[in-house]
This record gives C-alpha cells, sequence and structure tokens, in this order.
C-alpha cells in the first residue's frame, strides 16, 4: 500500500486483510495525521517515500520489500469482504506462479453520499500478482503493470475476486482534493505529449467525477480513436462515452456507437438497456419494453451459468431495465404490469423503502386492506422489529390510518417513537394533545424545516389551532419566505383566497399540502385549499398526482374542470392522451396528443405516438415538423419507420 492521511480508512483496509496476508507493507507519503500509528498496529513494515507525483515510482518502491510469492495492491479506501477470505486463499494456493502473468478482479465502486453509497459502478483492476518476476508498475497516473524497466506486456486472466471501494465518494473527493492533485499529473503528461488511449480514458473519468462533461466526452472520444477493442477498460469507455452523449441529446452519435459497437456485447444486458433507452428517448414505447424484457433476461441468463451476468455494471442487468418498464407501464395505462415489476424490484431488496413506497402508495389507493397485509405478511416477518419497523415508517408517510395502527401496535413493546414521528402519528390519529405536544418539542426545528411545518400546517386546520401557525409566521428565523405562511395563515383564519403570486411562488409547497391533506384522509380541508387557490397550476399538479395513483375519476375531475377554462398543462394533455389511446379512443388521443406537443414541441418522445395514430395527411405533417427540430433522423434507421409505417 502506498498512503497519506488516511486515519479514517486505514483500519478498515487492514482488518480486510490482515487474516490472508503473510505480511503488510505500507509506503507512506507524508502523512501529518494518525495514518503511521494505525498502521504500527498491523505491521511493523512501515517506510518513508518522498512523493514525487508519480503512482507508479511509489508502487514500485512499496514492492521492492515484499518477500511473498504473491503481491496484492490496495489503496486505503478499498477493502476485501471479510466472507471472501477462504476464496483468495483457495485461489492463491490453486494458482502457480507465471512469469508475465496478473490477475484481473473486479472494483466495485460506491458514489455519492456517504451515508448511503446508492451509485455502484464496477471496473477491472488487475492488482494481484506473482513476486519475483519483474512485474512492476509505469505510467504517473492509473499506474498500469508491465514487466522489467522495456514496460514488456503482462497478460491478464480475469478472477471472480472483489476489492470495494468507496473512494469516490462526495465528501472524500472534497476532503482530499483528489481531483487537483490528479490534473496536476495529466496536466504533465499532456504536455509532455505523454498520453495513451487508457490516460485519456481515465482523464474522462477525471472529467466525469467533476461534471465537467465536455471536457469527459472530449477524453473519451481521443481514448476511443486509440483504443484497442480487446483491452478490459474498452468497453467501459465505450458505454462512458455513449452514456454522455445521450444525456446531452448526441443520439445520433450515441446510435452509432450502440449499433456498430456495442452490439459486439450483445450477450449481455448493457447492449439492450442502451438500445431501449434510444427508442424510449423517441416514443418507440413498444420497442423500448421489449428491449429492456430482453436486458433482464439476459442479465438472468448468464447469472443461471455462474458468469459475470453484465459487461460493466449490474444495474444495466436488472435495476435500470426494471425502473423504466414501472415508468412505461405507468405511462401507458398498464397499471398491473407496473404494480407488477415494482413488485419485483421489491423482492430482490426488501429494505429498499423508495420501492416499498412506490407500491404500498399505489396499493393503498388500489386494493383492500386484507389483500395488502397478505402480500406484506408472505414477505416480511411481523416477529422482526426491523421489518415492522420499515412498514411503520412507510405508512406513517402515506397517512394510512389502519396500517400505521396495525404496525404500531406490534412495534408499542419495543420501540419508542421519535418527535417527529408522533407528530405524524397524531395527525394520522387525529389526537389533538399529542400533535400540541409534539409542536411544542420541535417548535424549534419546526421553523427550519419545511415537512415539520406541513405538519404544523394540517394540525391548525384540523384542530383549529390557528394560533400555532401565527406564532411560526411571527418567528423571524423560520425558513422560507413568510409570503406563504401570512397567505396560509389568512386562508385558515378567514377562508380568504390565496393569491396567484403565492401560487406560482411556491407552488411546490402546496402541492405537497394538498396531497398531504389527501392521503391523510382530510377531503374536506383538501378541497376547501384546492378550491380556495383555484389555480391551474395547482389543479393540473393534483390531476396529475391522482392519475399517476390511478385515482382516476378524481383526475377526471381536474382534467374537466380545466379543460372547460382551456387551461390544461402539458402533462395533462399527454395523460389524457394515453389515457384515452389505451381506451382504444383514436381521435380524443389524436387531440390531446397534438396539444401537448403544441405547448411542448420538444418533447420528441411525442413525435412518434402522434405519427402512429393520424391520418396519411397528418402523418406527413408531423414528420416534417420532427426532422425540421431534429435533422439527423435520417441517420437513425428505426426513426425512419414514423414516416413507413
Amino acid at each position: 500500500m502506498i498512503v497519506k492521511d488516511e486515519e479514517a480508512l486505514l483500519p478498515r483496509c487492514l482488518d480486510s486483510v490482515r487474516n490472508i496476508a503473510d505480511e503488510i507493507i505500507i509506503v507512506d507519503t507524508g502523512s501529518s495525521d494518525r495514518t503511521k500509528e494505525i498502521a504500527q498496529e498491523y505491521t511493523d513494515l512501515i517506510f518513508d517515500y518522498e512523493w514525487s507525483n508519480d503512482f507508479a515510482a511509489a508502487r514500485n518502491e512499496s514492492i521492492r520489500f515484499a518477500t511473498g510469492k504473491w503481491v496484492l495492491v490496495l489503496d486505503a479506501d478499498e477493502y476485501l469482504s471479510v466472507d471472501d477470505g477462504p476464496k483468495w486463499l483457495n485461489f492463491i494456493t490453486q494458482q502457480t506462479p507465471k512469469p508475465g502473468v496478473g490477475y484481473t478482479l473486479t472494483v466495485v465502486n460506491y458514489s455519492g453520499s456517504s451515508e448511503r453509497m446508492d451509485q455502484i459502478s464496477t471496473a477491472p483492476v488487475t492488482r494481484l500478482f506473482p513476486n519475483f518476476m519483474g512485474i512492476q508498475f509505469y505510467r504517473p497516473i492509473h499506474e498500469q503493470l508491465c514487466v522489467g524497466e522495456q514496460n514488456g506486456k503482462v497478460y491478464t486472466q480475469m478472477t471472480e475476486l472483489c476489492i470495494y471501494h468507496t473512494g469516490y465518494q462526495e465528501e472524500t473527493i472534497v476532503k482530499k482534493n483528489k481531483h487537483n492533485r490528479n490534473m496536476e499529473i495529466f496536466e504533465k503528461m499532456q504536455h509532455q505529449e505523454d498520453m495513451s488511449a487508457y490516460d485519456w480514458f481515465t482523464l474522462g473519468n477525471q472529467y466525469r467525477f467533476t461534471n465537467d462533461i465536455v471536457n469527459s466526452m472530449e477524453a473519451y472520444e481521443k481514448s476511443f480513436e486509440g483504443a484497442d477493442e480487446t483491452s478490459a477498460w474498452y468497453p467501459y469507455c465505450l458505454i462512458a462515452l455513449i452514456s454522455l452523449y445521450i444525456e446531452n441529446d448526441k443520439l445520433k452519435d450515441s446510435w452509432f456507437l450502440t449499433e456498430e459497437k456495442l452490439s459486439n456485447f450483445r450477450s449481455y444486458p448493457e447492449y439492450f438497456t442502451i438500445k431501449g433507452a434510444h427508442y424510449e428517448s423517441f416514443g418507440f414505447y413498444e420497442k423500448a419494453i421489449e428491449c429492456y424484457k430482453k436486458a433482464i433476461e439476459k442479465a438472468d441468463r448468464k447469472a443461471r451459468f455462474a458468469t459475470t451476468a453484465w459487461l460493466v455494471n449490474p444495474a444495466y442487468g436488472y435495476d435500470v431495465p426494471v425502473n423504466q418498464l414501472i415508468k412505461l407501464s405507468f405511462r401507458l395505462c398498464r397499471n398491473e404490469e407496473a404494480v407488477y415489476w415494482l413488485g419485483k424490484k421489491l423482492l430482490k431488496d426488501k429494505k429498499n423503502v423508495n420501492v416499498l413506497f412506490s407500491l404500498l402508495e399505489w396499493l393503498s389507493l388500489n386494493d383492500n386492506e386484507q389483500s395488502i397485509k397478505r402480500f406484506l405478511d408472505a414477505n416480511y416477518d411481523t416477529k422482526q422489529m426491523s421489518h415492522c419497523l420499515i412498514l411503520f415508517k412507510v405508512f406513517l408517510a402515506l397517512g394510512n390510518h389502519h396500517m400505521v395502527n396495525y404496525y404500531y401496535d406490534l412495534l408499542i413493546d419495543e420501540v419508542t417513537l421519535t418527535d417527529r414521528d408522533q407528530l405524524r402519528y397524531a395527525l394520522i390519529n387525529k389526537n389533538k394533545e399529542l400533535w400540541a405536544e409534539s409542536v411544542r418539542k420541535l417548535s424549534s426545528e419546526i421553523k427550519k424545516d419545511s415537512f415539520l411545518q406541513r405538519q404544523l400546517i394540517i394540525g391548525c386546520m384540523i384542530f383549529n389551532q390557528k394560533d400555532k401557525l401565527l406564532e411560526l409566521f411571527k418567528s423571524s428565523d423560520c425558513s422560507g419566505d413568510n409570503e406563504l405562511l401570512n397567505a396560509l395563515y389568512n386562508f385558515v383564519e378567514k377562508k380568504e383566497i390565496v393569491s396567484d403570486d403565492v401560487i406560482e411562488n411556491y407552488s411546490t409547497e402546496l402541492f405537497l399540502l394538498a396531497k398531504d391533506l389527501f392521503l391523510l384522509g382530510y377531503y374536506e380541508e383538501f378541497d376547501n385549499l384546492v378550491n380556495c387557490t383555484n389555480h391551474p397550476k395547482l389543479i393540473n399538479d393534483v390531476g396529475n398526482y391522482f392519475f399517476s395513483v390511478n385515482q382516476m375519476q378524481d383526475a377526471m375531475n381536474c382534467y374537466s374542470l380545466l379543460l372547460s377554462r382551456q387551461q390544461l398543462d402539458d402533462r395533462s394533455y399527454e395523460n389524457l392522451a394515453f389515457y384515452h389511446e389505451a381506451q382504444g379512443y383514436r381521435e380524443d388521443a389524436l387531440e390531446f396528443f397534438a396539444e401537448s406537443l403544441k405547448l411542448s414541441p420538444e418533447k420528441k418522445y411525442l413525435y412518434y405516438p402522434i405519427i402512429r395514430i393520424s391520418e396519411p395527411e397528418g402523418k406527413k405533417s408531423y414528420f416534417n415538423k420532427f426532422v425540421d427540430n431534429y435533422p439527423y433522423v435520417s441517420d437513425i434507421s428505426f426513426l425512419m419507420e414514423m414516416y413507413n409505417n
């Protein structure tokens, strides 16, 4: 290992290898914290090295002290799974060291926030190789293995061994200033015209982690020009470049790479997931659905034969295609299919609160409680408090009175509710005393928390406690602008209509308030708020929410009112279009598609649905508009089907 100022992460790394490593060698490049002191708890092989902006040189210095048969190289922000210890030892004992042969492992990268580590990617790294056979590192950054001073090629063999990495978490990048350090090395290499295709790929990754999209694409493109398609990193570069093209609406380029290059990897799910994304971008939803299902099928088939089920990222084989299947099924008013895929995703990870919330929100509004209980009892163990707590929290957020109390009764002797939970629980059970007590305990937090403010406002409405809202309104340090609180106070006190300016400025907050009133079952207060505001923005938002959870009668009531006033927004027209098409009302669907497209001509996914159901003359007119807006249509083969069909 080479390290510098790694006191926070070093124990985790060294704990993970202490039972499989015969010796642990630490080369320190200038730590000013407790790194060396911590390292001494694990090894006495600790050496100082003056940093020279060259990772390969530092790596080679660490190898110089190794006396074992095999060398494993790790960074401090990496670690091995404790459960994999026997797998590592078995692999080592079964292999015979060979000159010029190294072993490639899968590094699983966790990025995003440190608490959730919710963004996962994988990459191949060659970090295990025989000692005393001339293998060393070269290249100053993202260093590679070679044989001897002439940089002879190291042949690699893939293994099923994994390393876990958290070094790209946002806080770590900021704290250690890795970007600036790495960019100094890259700039020196570019100045010396010493950049290989692999270096351009790693530079593209560096830019991408800092959201520098333009430079990232340029670096990937330069890498791609000189890339060896047999290199382990090649598909990572290819998919990274395709992804950036898609994100930046360079769909002609992304489609070309998908069909000309990624198709060589069609045995993996990535090809079909990315192809499906192209179809979806242009409204070819049936083709997109077919591709997403094919991606899942490919991953399942590979998994059954104990091979790696994905090319670069496990999400392409399940999470991404399933998410899109859920989205498209709801959009096409195929609610049973959407709920099926939600259920499949939940069963894969029963602690995924977001998926559980989405599924139970829909079921709570569309199914009976006995059916919901049977489903949950079949998949969650009510004897486990962790399971009961998850379900209680989700139903608490959903405001489901009976289900909240059912799981609360199971928890009552084991778990003490937080003040926040008690506040919500009081509203669900219309307990004025508990609500007031919770408001008192949370008084300082309410001033800074929009969720708590919403619970206060709802309580003021249903318990007729205007003084509590006035107290918050007069507070000088409450979050946001007093304009909204003033308007809501006047609404609660005098039933005054909330002004258009307030609604425009605080449309999200008002929608969330209306949605909460509906979920909690306070329908009279919900109606009063919507009717007193009487603003198309809020009514469209409410109508679209009802549509998303299959409350069609309520959705159509909102849409009918807006239609009579010619106040439907583009999303409402779009929902009506897909709904009427699903019901077989082609002419109505055509009219609604046309209105939505008129309001949002940039929505390229609307052109194919409207062209598909138009008469020949209309088909030609819309196709011409589409070509005018997107001249690259003729370069994407499947788009020509718009007119031909």
